[in-house]
């Protein structure tokens, strides 16, 4: 396929296709998974394994390096509802802030909206847990960084604001803000959090992992009663 097709129709470049093959091409294990990880490196670089041990064969990671939340809604289906899952964790967004995308945050949340309309209408009593998205160290990815970056820490709060109030619109979803636990005074990713300045060092996935659990252990046990 052109680089130029990839991106005009699905905001998907060419490099994101090996992991776009490796999602859809998995195989179940023969056991029910009950809950997808859906989103982009930083579900991706999330080992499920090593974190959730004690359910680990519960679990199907369906992180996508590099994608947007644009290029998310086109993977859902295969990635996603083909699996049935109860549970959706979702965290995306801070690809579309870069740069490279750009986008606005209006389309920003449209398009996070969007995604779990879809999930909601085919997988009907699916539960979303959706991570608010992740503070970044503005000195290395923000817009004033050398070589770009265009993130902004004051956006990904206000965007946050409106993820939250998705609780208020949709059933059965729960929102777990983890950017006040992950960033310093000054509201940049905290440096021991992570190695590059967005994506997380294995303490981070342990401060993301301590929020979580405890909601994935209460819908697991929801689910079986």
């Amino acid at each position: 396929m052109a680089k130029n097709y990839l991106y005009e129709k699905f905001q998907i470049e060419e490099y994101m296709v090996n992991f776009l093959n490796s999602v859809l091409s998995t195989q179940w294990d023969g056991e029910t998974k009950e809950i997808v990880f859906l989103g982009d490196s930083l579900i991706r670089d999330y080992d499920l394994n090593r974190f959730f041990p004690d359910i680990k064969s519960k679990l199907f990671n369906c992180g996508v390096s590099g994608i947007t939340t644009e290029g998310l809604f086109y993977i859902i289906k295969q990635g996603v509802i083909r699996h049935n899952p109860k549970t959706v964790v979702m965290l995306v967004g801070t690809n579309d802030m870069s740069e490279y995308y750009n986008k606005r945050d209006e389309e920003i949340i449209f398009n996070i909206a969007r995604v779990i309309t879809e999930l909601k209408i085919i997988l009907k009593k699916v539960n979303i847990v959706l991570i608010s998205i992740l503070p970044c160290d503005e000195a290395r990815y923000g817009k004033d960084a050398i070589g770009g970056g265009g993130r902004e820490n004051s956006r990904i709060i206000e965007i946050n604001k409106t993820l939250k109030e998705f609780e208020n619109h949709f059933k059965d979803l729960t929102y777990v803000d983890v950017f006040k636990d992950l960033s310093d005074k000054s509201g940049n990713l905290i440096n021991s959090y992570t190695h590059d300045g967005i994506h997380l060092t294995l303490k981070g996935y342990e401060k993301l992992t301590s929020a979580l659990k405890p909601i994935i252990q209460k819908l697991l046990k929801k689910d079986e009663d």
